[in-house]
């Protein structure tokens, strides 16, 4: 089994390879298009702009390859990464997101002057439907957020947790084989790496 991790010019990849190595996995960095035949899941992994991001795997023709990906082989998103499973986002006007998942990802407004925004440090999260990633990981567990940004989801039914920052969002999602958390799993301790070992037994 491979994971790979994609690169596309922004993104906290050592962190991720490093969650991987507690399991003994070798993760191979994409940096080419023929890195994809390689690996059995794919993690888009998070920081950096949705602009940035978007015009770096267009660059390197990657966006056919991702989809193509996504038809049998699983696909995890985190931060950013789950962001560019959307449609579109507001953070980009007019640049097209991956279209993986069926939404948009929206700018978090508030008029409360202590919610900070980026949303940044430890949160709860709200497990509301039983999912494969989230297995034996308990409702309420703390996890790492960095994001100005939330997913505005077209169906609910594939939302598997939330979280609260003044208002309901949403902190993970599962559709079929592709996953994907707005937290950071690799910042979030052992209730992180729970996920990442959920990861790996999916194979």
């Amino acid at each position: 089994m491979n994971i790979g991790i994609l690169n596309y010019n922004t993104g906290n990849l050592k962190s991720v390879e490093a969650a991987l190595n507690n399991f003994g996995i070798n993760s191979i960095i994409i940096n080419s298009k023929i890195d994809f035949d390689r690996v059995d899941i794919l993690i888009l992994p998070g920081v950096g702009s949705f602009n940035r991001a978007m015009s770096y795997i267009d660059e390197m023709d990657f966006r056919e390859l991702i989809l193509k990906f996504s038809k049998n082989k699983f696909i995890l998103g985190i931060c950013l990464g789950y962001q560019i499973l959307f449609e579109e986002s507001d953070e980009s006007p007019g640049v097209k997101g991956l279209g993986l998942i069926e939404g948009s990802i929206k700018k978090i407004i508030t008029k409360n002057k202590r919610l900070k925004i980026p949303h940044t440090g430890w949160n709860n999260i709200e497990i509301v439907k039983n999912g494969k990633l989230l297995d034996q990981v308990d409702s309420n567990e703390l996890f790492y957020f960095v994001h100005s940004y939330y997913a505005s989801i077209k169906d609910p039914r594939i939302i598997t947790s939330n979280f609260y920052h003044g208002s309901k969002f949403c902190s993970s999602i599962e559709n079929d084989n592709i996953y994907g958390m707005q937290f950071h799993p690799e910042k979030s301790g052992r209730q992180g790496l729970k996920i990442y070992e959920n990861l790996i037994n999916l194979i």
